[in-house]
C-alpha cells in the first residue's frame, strides 16, 4: 500500500499557496518549499523499495503541513517513537493517515489527534497509527453517572445532568422540550417548567463546553445526542452485547421505572 499523489489534492494545495501570496508572501514561500518537499517524496518512492523508518516521518511532517495550510483546525500529530532503526515502503504511511483524517473525524474535534507510536519488543517491531478522541463513559444500571477518562463528570445541577441521563434514554431520538418537560418536571405548571428546562439546558451545555465533549446537538425547543464516542452499558444492553442489567436502571429518576418492563423482557 502506497501514497500516490492525487489531483485534488494538488489542485487544494495550489488554491491555498495562491491565497497566502495574496496575504503573507512569507507563508506562501514556505508552502512552495513544503509542497516541493512533498514532489520530490513522491518521485523518489517510484524508484525505492524501502526507506528509513525517520525519513518516512519527515514526509509525513510534510504532508501534515500541507493538509494544515488550508484548514481552520489543525491537524494534530503525535509521535511517540521509541524504536525507529528499521525501513518502511517508501511513503507507506500516508495512506493510513489520510484514512484516519478522513474516517476518524479527528480534525472536528477540539481535543482530537492522530498518534503514530513505533516499539521493539522481543525482537518485534510494533508499529500502530491511530486516531484518538476521548471516550464518554455512560454508565445507566443502577445510578446513573458519566465518566471522561476515568474520571466522573460534575454537572453543575441535579436537574441538568437529569437531563443529560434522559437524552441518554432517548437512545439517538429527538428529544423535545415538551418531552422532556413532562417527564422531569410532570407537577410543575407551563411557565415554570419552561423556565427550568431551558436553565437546565443552559447548565448542561456549559458542563460540556468545559469539557471540551460536542455531543448534543442544541436546537430550538429540541436536543439530539451524538452517540459517537459514547459507550453505554444501557445500548449495549439492546444489543445484546452485555448482560450487565439487574434490575436496576437510571434508580434516580421516576421517569426511568417506565423502562423496566422493557429491559426485563430483554433479561427473560
Amino acid at each position: 500500500m502506497q501514497a500516490q499523489i492525487k489531483p485534488h489534492f494538488v489542485f487544494n494545495v495550489l488554491s491555498s499557496i495562491k491565497s497566502l501570496y495574496h496575504v503573507h508572501p512569507d507563508s506562501g514561500d514556505y508552502a512552495i518549499d513544503l509542497f516541493s518537499k512533498h514532489l520530490r517524496a513522491q518521485i523518489e518512492a517510484t524508484g525505492a523499495d524501502l526507506i528509513p523508518f525517520e525519513k518516512e516521518l519527515d514526509n509525513i511532517r510534510v504532508f501534515t503541513d500541507l493538509e494544515n495550510i488550508r484548514r481552520e483546525k489543525d491537524l494534530n500529530i503525535i509521535f511517540n517513537i521509541e524504536y525507529s532503526d528499521f525501513s518502511i515502503p517508501a511513503l507507506s504511511l500516508q495512506p493510513f493517515i489520510e484514512n484516519a483524517i478522513k474516517y476518524g473525524r479527528t480534525s472536528e474535534k477540539e481535543d482530537g489527534y492522530i498518534s503514530i507510536s513505533s516499539c521493539c519488543e522481543d525482537g518485534e517491531i510494533l508499529l500502530e497509527i491511530a486516531d484518538r478522541t476521548r471516550q464518554m463513559t455512560v454508565k445507566t444500571f443502577g445510578s446513573f453517572d458519566c465518566f471522561i477518562d476515568s474520571r466522573v463528570v460534575r454537572f453543575s445541577s441535579s436537574k441538568s445532568k437529569e437531563l443529560f441521563a434522559l437524552i441518554v434514554a432517548y437512545n439517538g431520538k429527538t428529544l423535545t422540550m415538551n418531552d422532556a418537560i413532562s417527564q422531569i418536571w410532570p407537577d410543575t405548571d407551563v411557565e415554570k417548567s419552561k423556565k427550568l428546562y431551558r436553565d437546565a439546558v443552559w447548565r448542561l451545555r456549559k458542563t460540556l463546553s468545559e469539557l471540551n465533549f460536542d455531543c448534543v446537538d442544541f436546537r430550538r425547543a429540541c436536543l439530539i445526542l451524538n452517540k459517537s464516542n459514547i459507550c453505554c452499558d444501557f445500548w449495549d444492553y439492546i444489543a445484546r452485547k452485555n448482560k450487565d442489567y439487574s434490575g436496576e436502571f437510571m434508580k434516580n429518576y421516576d421517569w426511568s421505572i417506565s423502562y423496566l418492563p422493557y429491559l426485563d423482557s430483554l433479561n427473560s
